[in-house]
């Protein structure tokens, strides 16, 4: 087959019925033979554009199959496709609170705080209590 190519000769992609290797022409002569067990044959033309046309319609199928592989297609409710990357999406960052938000946040801290100095008859305890109700009534201040 090498000998075949170096000599100019053009590989089809028409096989032997026999050996099952591609056939060579001859552009000098334009005969059409097996390298291997020698047989010539005669090439009709519209067989030739057949096989051609079936190799590409191939080649295009494991195209498609590859870029599929690559893209998860997914129909949402309205039919569209829509497409989506192999990487997963970075995950969201969960929303700030809103000022609001944190002025209830800190008075629920100061009037649970407060509630435990009161309850406990440690008077180290009452004081760490009555701190941390401290810093979340100058958080308040500061908003």
């Amino acid at each position: 087959m090498a000998e075949r190519l170096l000599a100019g000769h053009k590989m089809l992609g028409i096989h032997c019925p026999e050996c099952k290797v591609p056939l060579f022409q001859d552009p000098k002569t334009g005969t059409v033979s097996c390298p291997i067990c020698g047989t010539e044959f005669e090439v009709v033309e519209e067989e030739a554009k057949k096989v051609k046309r079936k190799a590409k319609e191939r080649r295009k199928r494991a195209e498609s199959e590859e870029k599929k592989t690559k893209w998860a297609e997914k129909k949402p409710e309205s039919g569209k496709k829509e497409r989506k990357p192999e990487k997963e999406k970075q995950k969201r960052r969960p929303r700030l609170p809103g000022s609001e938000d944190v002025r209830k946040a800190a008075l629920q801290v100061v009037t649970a705080r407060l509630k435990r100095a009161a309850e406990t008859k440690d008077p180290e305890h009452a004081l760490r209590e009555l701190e941390v109700a401290e810093k979340a009534l100058e958080i308040l201040k500061k908003l």
